[in-house]
């Protein structure tokens, strides 16, 4: 039905028309110099902080900063609606466990403290707490990056479907630009640097839907899109690309029509060489199978950096504002690749049901 979000370039509305605008607000961070080792002299850092929101906070609290700014967006739409708390659900997809504990947040550095991981289960309370809106009696929190954003939404689904809940709201947040996931990054040669191009920019964001089963949903505003549940495929041993090309095949099922063959697909390149050759990997092994070659393919990190767990939330926000508005297509595919597996979310104009 609509959706908040907190981004380097601003909320929801403001932000997907951003990115369709090609503009991005990355820039050099102050606090974070290197050295170049192709001319050995200090650089900065670019990256794409959320300005304004995340400023002066580390850690738990930065990511509740992002949280909260994001359903305080999304505020307006829940209290025009006059949704009841009841029978609502509250989904949210955060960092893996073992990325989390990277945030200072215990010496070792390998798993998170009890306290840390009774904290972050109650990081949508918090979250709820600061925007003034009122906590879901079933809350659900994943710690598996983009990988737990499908399985958020997908339980969510489940939920609707099975008429257990009437409208769910589904989210994730997170930022790479914590200084331990910084460190981590440029230590590994992640993070994109003068001295090496082919990394990723740094980001952050939180994003959050809210989906409603269509005979639960109250007449007024018009849904953005409607969503299909995602498609998932795991890892295992498989070669690259076979992961990802089976989680394409099964969102896309059956592409009968001249009208299904074309669309927006909305891919989680990052500037990393492994996820590039991920995707063109699955690319070629459908080929001849799938449309999907000649569809539109859109990038948002070129415009918001690598956003981590919120990716895959911050994608399909995107993608139903451009279903709902006609620039988009007749179709979106939200492309999500992450070291559990891969998973595909198809969306389509409501007028399709």
């Amino acid at each position: 039905m609509g959706s908040g979000a907190c981004t380097s370039l601003g909320g929801a509305e403001r932000a997907a028309a951003a990115m369709r605008a090609a503009i991005n607000r990355g820039h050099e961070m102050p606090d974070w110099p290197y050295n170049d080792d192709a001319t050995n002299t200090e650089a900065l850092l670019v990256g794409h902080p959320a300005s304004g929101v995340t400023d002066g906070f580390e850690g738990l609290g930065r990511l509740v900063r992002l949280g909260a700014a994001a359903l305080m967006d999304l505020r307006p739409l829940l209290e025009e609606r006059g949704l009841s708390s009841r029978r609502s659900g509250l989904f949210v997809a955060l960092a893996p466990r073992d990325a989390a504990a990277e945030r200072g947040l215990d010496d070792d550095g390998e798993e998170p403290t009890s306290a840390f991981a009774s904290w972050a289960e109650r990081f949508a309370q918090r979250c709820c707490e600061q925007s003034g809106i009122p906590a879901a009696p079933e809350q659900r929190s994943y710690f598996a990056g983009r990988y737990g954003f499908a399985r958020a939404l997908a339980a969510a689904i489940d939920a609707l479907r099975g008429q257990r809940l009437d409208h769910c709201l589904v989210g994730a947040c997170d930022s790479e630009l914590d200084p331990d996931r910084i460190d981590a990054g440029l230590s590994s040669g992640r993070i994109k640097t003068a001295d090496n191009p082919a990394g990723y920019a740094p980001g952050e964001a939180a994003v959050f839907l809210l989906i409603e089963r269509a005979t639960a949903s109250p007449r007024g505003r018009p849904p953005e899109s409607l969503l299909l549940p995602p498609s998932f495929a795991e890892r295992a041993d498989a070669a690259v690309g076979v992961a990802l090309a089976r989680a394409l095949t099964a969102a896309l099922g059956d592409e009968g029509g001249e009208e299904a063959r074309t669309g927006t697909a909305y891919v989680d390149l990052n500037g990393e060489e492994p996820r590039a050759a991920e995707w063109g990997h699955a690319l070629a092994r459908l080929h001849g199978r799938s449309a999907l070659h000649a569809w539109r393919h859109v990038f948002p990190a070129a415009s918001f950096g690598e956003t981590g767990a919120a990716a895959g939330a911050l994608a399909t926000c995107v993608a139903g504002r451009g279903l709902s508005r006609g620039y988009a297509g007749r179709q979106a595919l939200v492309v999500l690749s992450d070291r559990e597996g891969c998973a595909a979310v198809r969306m389509l104009v409501p007028e399709t049901r």
